[in-house]
C-alpha cells in the first residue's frame, strides 16, 4: 500500500480527539502548549498522546515495509480553523536522519556525520519579518560561503587563478566557457563520502541554473580528496 493510503488508514484508526490532536501538531505545527489549551488538557497529557500515536504509526509503517518516518508539514500564514492546505510536506527516514526543533523552526541532519566536511543539513525556519526576496538573498549568501571552501566560485567564473591550494596536482577542472557566477542561482549543495567516519574522498553536487527565463537546473559536480589536513578538488564539471 502506498504511503498516503497508510497515513489515511492510521488517521482513521484514531478516535476523534486524538486525530485532531495529531493533525494540529503534525499538519498545522501548532505548539503543544496551544493544543493543550484548546483541548483543555495538560501539556504532559498532549505529549504522551502524541508519543503513543507516533509509536503506533511507526509500527504500522514498519509492518508494511515503508520504514521509520518523521512527519512534518508546514504552511506560511495558515489559519488552523480555515482549513488551508499546507504548502509542503516532508517525510524523513529516521533510520538515517534526525529532526530537531529550534526556536526558528526545524533542522534535518544525518545521524552519521562525516568528519572534516561542512555539515550537511536542511534548515526550515519561519521568517515572517523578512520578504521572500531578502530571505532568498540571505540563503544565497550562505550557500556562496560554502562554495568558497570547495572552489565553486572560481569554476563558475571560469578563472582558477588563486585557487591552486584547493586543487590536486593534475586536477581536471571544467565549467562554463564564460564567467557566469554573477548570473547563477544556487538551489542546493549536497555531498556524499566514501566513509562516514574517516572519509578519504567526497562528491559534491551543486544544483544551480544560470538566470535565464525557463532555464533548466544543472549540476556542478566536484570530486574531492582528503589529504595533508585538507580537502582538494581532483575533478569538476557541469552535468545536466
Amino acid at each position: 500500500m502506498e504511503l498516503a493510503g497508510l497515513l489515511d488508514r492510521f488517521l482513521a484508526s484514531l478516535d476523534r480527539e486524538n486525530r485532531r490532536i495529531f493533525m494540529r501538531r503534525y499538519w498545522y505545527l501548532s505548539p503543544v502548549k496551544e493544543i493543550a489549551a484548546d483541548f483543555g488538557l495538560s501539556e504532559s497529557k498532549v505529549k504522551t498522546a502524541l508519543y503513543r500515536m507516533r509509536n503506533r504509526l511507526k509500527e504500522l509503517l514498519e509492518k508494511e515495509g515503508v520504514g521509520t518516518l518523521h512527519i512534518m508539514q508546514t504552511a506560511q500564514g495558515t489559519d488552523v480553523n480555515g482549513g488551508r492546505t499546507p504548502d509542503f510536506l516532508i517525510y524523513v527516514n529516521q533510520d538515517e536522519y534526525c529532526v530537531r526543533e529550534t526556536e526558528q523552526g526545524y533542522v534535518i541532519e544525518p545521524l552519521l556525520k562525516a568528519e572534516n566536511l561542512p555539515p550537511c543539513l536542511m534548515e526550515i525556519s519561519w521568517q515572517g519579518d523578512m520578504s521572500v526576496k531578502d530571505a532568498l538573498a540571505q540563503q544565497a549568501e550562505a550557500l556562496a560561503e560554502t562554495m568558497l571552501s570547495v572552489g565553486g566560485p572560481a569554476i563558475l567564473r571560469n578563472d582558477l587563478s588563486g585557487v591552486d591550494a584547493l586543487l590536486t596536482d593534475g586536477a581536471q577542472i571544467s565549467g562554463y566557457d564564460a564567467d557566469v557566477y554573477g548570473d547563477v542561482s544556487i538551489c542546493s549543495i549536497d555531498y556524499r563520502v566514501d566513509d562516514d567516519q574517516n572519509p578519504g574522498s567526497a562528491m559534491i553536487s551543486v544544483r544551480h541554473r544560470v538566470n535565464i527565463e525557463g532555464g533548466e537546473y544543472d549540476y556542478l559536480s566536484i570530486e574531492m580528496v582528503y589529504g595533508e589536513g585538507g580537502w582538494k578538488a581532483a575533478r569538476a564539471g557541469i552535468e545536466p
